[in-house]
């Protein structure tokens, strides 16, 4: 933040071709969510999206014999993760599939977790959508205009996870629908 702060005060003396403002808040967004994203190559155990990784893994475990009416046999409730930023192939630095491996290191089975970026027919996207919607994929992650509109996944949600802010309320409403 620090080296975010130093930047606007240098911006009086670039061309707005050097760095400008957009830019600026751009990198301070993406380093609240996570310090590698900007240029900071420690992963700090308290950060944001440890929290998450760490949050995400105690309530699957705390789901993952819930008794529903209408079902013979306890089932695994699903989670929904929305973060915009580190999306496989699209960052310098790639944060989805470092909480992927983190879920996979405390004990999830790698086929409960999914990224939204992995169904790109309209096929796919219906099969993931039912794996979520049967308990078969536990923990999905993607962005708002992935996982924000025409989603039903909803069948066994037990908790959405906000890990970064959308930049208008009408994307917030999106997630949250």
């Amino acid at each position: 933040i620090d080296k975010c702060a130093a930047r606007a005060e240098q911006l009086k003396n670039k061309k707005p071709w050097e760095d400008n403002m957009l830019s600026i808040m751009g990198d301070s967004s993406r380093a609240a969510t996570d310090l590698r994203l900007v240029d900071v190559m420690v992963d700090h155990p308290d950060s944001k999206i440890n929290t998450v990784i760490n949050n995400v893994f105690e309530l699957w475990k705390d789901t993952s014999a819930v008794a529903l009416p209408g079902r013979a046999e306890p089932i695994g409730l699903t989670q929904l993760v929305f973060l915009d930023v580190g999306v496989p192939g699209g960052s310098n630095f790639p944060l989805y599939q470092d909480m992927k491996d983190k879920w996979i290191a405390l004990g999830i089975p790698p086929e409960q977790i999914a990224f939204a970026h992995d169904a790109n027919t309209d096929v796919q996207k219906k099969e993931l959508y039912n794996r979520v919607n049967a308990g078969r994929v536990r923990i999905i992650v993607g962005t708002t205009g992935k996982l924000g509109a025409g989603v039903n996944m909803q069948k066994l949600l037990f908790a959405l996870h906000h890990v970064d802010a959308p930049w208008t309320p009408a994307l917030m409403e999106q997630r949250e629908g």
